[in-house]
């Protein structure tokens, strides 16, 4: 990635408007809620939060990936990691800037975040497209059946 695409990038992700055209994924959510399951330094009482991967820089061997952190009744709070940086209960494990993610460990939970997002309706399964193919072959022998028995009874 270029380093003024990689900026544009940026720049356009915290502004949110499109660069080069082409629409920018401004942020991708991950609620985090404490569980049972979770690692013993999980503590029931902590409150459910909200990671935000807002942007990624990558400038040369620069490269940091901005974060949001949003608690219900409370301000949002924002960290710029590098990776294998900490911060409280965040460990950011890797930045991939060519696929737009990151990976985070966040309260003992590994986790990824991703600034891109499927523009348009979502693309349907194979299994759906076969289901698709198979319920309109059966409406067109429905409506072939249909036509012959009227044409029976109509003596044609």
């Amino acid at each position: 990635m270029s380093e003024s695409r990689a900026i544009l990038i940026l720049c356009a992700a915290l502004a949110a408007v499109p660069v080069c055209g082409q629409p920018v994924a401004v942020k991708a959510r991950s609620a985090i809620a404490p569980s049972n399951s979770a690692p013993a330094q999980v503590n029931a009482a902590m409150p459910v939060q909200e990671l935000v991967l807002t942007g990624i820089i990558d400038i040369s061997s620069y490269r940091r990936a901005c974060l949001q952190i949003e608690s219900p009744g409370r301000a949002p709070q924002f960290r710029t990691m590098a990776a294998g940086e900490q911060s409280g209960d965040i460990t950011l494990l890797a930045i991939d800037s060519e696929k737009a993610r990151v990976t985070v460990c966040h309260r003992g939970l590994v986790q990824e975040l991703s600034l891109n997002r499927q523009v348009g309706p979502p693309r349907p399964s194979p299994g759906e497209l076969q289901r698709d193919a198979s319920h309109s072959a059966y409406h067109t022998k429905r409506a072939q059946l249909d036509r012959d028995r009227d044409d029976e009874l109509s003596g044609k």
